[in-house]
């Protein structure tokens, strides 16, 4: 298979699978290296770089979305779509875990005061939020974290890309926050972090 034929293969592949695939699966596909698929998928970035819609990439996932540079253009009807299926408490929720994440419920509910269990149920069931494992503490409360999903969702790269609200140290240290390392984690298998 030719370089050319490939490279649009690839590209009407990512385009008819209409959510994000992952890259090894592009490449298992095709039957080539995943280096190849990911300088392939770097030349796509780049001829799409100034169109109204990109080829984005996080966490090992790549789909097209809108090119932010015309975000406002089309913000006002995303918003409406969002606020159909996502609401002010699921926001709040899914904030909550965006910033201090990998976090527990009984975070969640402490930041927002108010009992989140319906919240986390509905942004699990729409992939927004995924349980990483169980904490090592009494209880073995969930620990959750933001998919890929989300970042593909709310067109940033990585949770650096976030608009910063204040220090995420100062808000820990207001919330008498303790952060959830990785060896404070029962990790259930198969997680996102997982290639």
């Amino acid at each position: 298979m030719d370089n050319l034929y490939l490279k649009n293969s690839i590209e009407a592949l990512i385009f008819a699978w209409g959510d994000s695939i992952e890259v090894k699966e592009i490449a298992n596909f095709f039957e080539v290296e995943i280096s190849k698929v990911k300088k392939i998928i770097e030349e796509l970035k780049t001829d799409y770089s100034e169109r109204g819609i990109r080829l984005q990439v996080a966490g090992g996932l790549v789909t097209f979305s809108t090119n932010p540079e015309y975000g406002e253009s089309i913000k006002s009807f995303g918003i409406q779509v969002l606020k159909k299926n996502i609401t002010e408490a699921n926001m709040e929720t899914l904030s909550v875990i965006a910033y201090l994440g990998p976090t527990t419920k009984a975070v969640v509910d402490n930041v927002r005061g108010v009992n989140s269990d319906g919240s986390i149920q509905n942004l699990l069931k729409n992939e927004l939020i995924y349980e990483v494992g169980r904490l090592k503490a009494p209880g073995k409360p969930f620990v959750y974290k933001v998919t890929d999903k989300f970042l593909m969702t709310f067109n940033i790269d990585s949770l650096d890309d976030l608009p910063p609200l204040m220090d995420r140290d100062e808000i820990k240290e207001k919330l008498k926050f303790t952060e959830i390392k990785d060896e404070d984690i029962d990790f259930i298998m198969d997680t996102e972090e997982d290639e």
